[in-house]
């Protein structure tokens, strides 16, 4: 997903039953990150969020709702 020269590496997850769209950014570390990496971070789930639905649309799905969600994990 691309807004301006930025581009989203995110994990999308289509059911087409349940026509729900959800984008999942996964993070290494649990949550530890600096300020400037979490606000970068969240100011990504945010735009990924609101573009969602019509990311969607243009591919040609047909989206109900959308959803965003960041994922920390600690290996």
């Amino acid at each position: 997903m691309s807004v301006g020269d930025r581009t989203f590496q995110i994990d999308i997850i289509v059911n087409k039953d349940t026509r729900l769209l959800r984008a999942c950014e996964v993070k290494r570390g649990f949550g530890h990150h600096d300020n400037d990496k979490c606000r970068q971070v969240l100011r990504g789930v945010i735009c990924i969020q609101a573009l969602q639905n019509s990311y969607g649309k243009q591919r040609g799905l047909d989206v109900q709702k959308a959803f965003s969600h960041m994922i920390f994990y600690y290996p």
